[in-house]
């Protein structure tokens, strides 16, 4: 039996070199204490493609509530 690929619903970006980062980030991503979290694919992989951010995929469960 063949499993569904499972796409993320959101995804964590983390500033690796300032994680007190508080500011508005490419794309509009706004950052909070180092954070963000986003629904947009395409700035996800912007943040993936370049140096000093971490970006962790959220995916949902099958209870309906987000998992990292």
């Amino acid at each position: 039996m063949a499993s569904k690929k499972k796409t993320p619903i959101k995804y964590l970006v983390e500033v690796i070199s300032n994680p007190n980062c508080c500011e508005v980030g490419a794309g509009g991503v706004h950052f909070a204490h180092g954070k963000a979290e986003i629904t947009d694919a395409r700035m996800a992989a912007w943040y993936k493609e370049h140096a000093g951010y971490k970006v962790t995929d959220i995916y949902e469960a099958e209870t309906g509530e987000p998992e990292a």
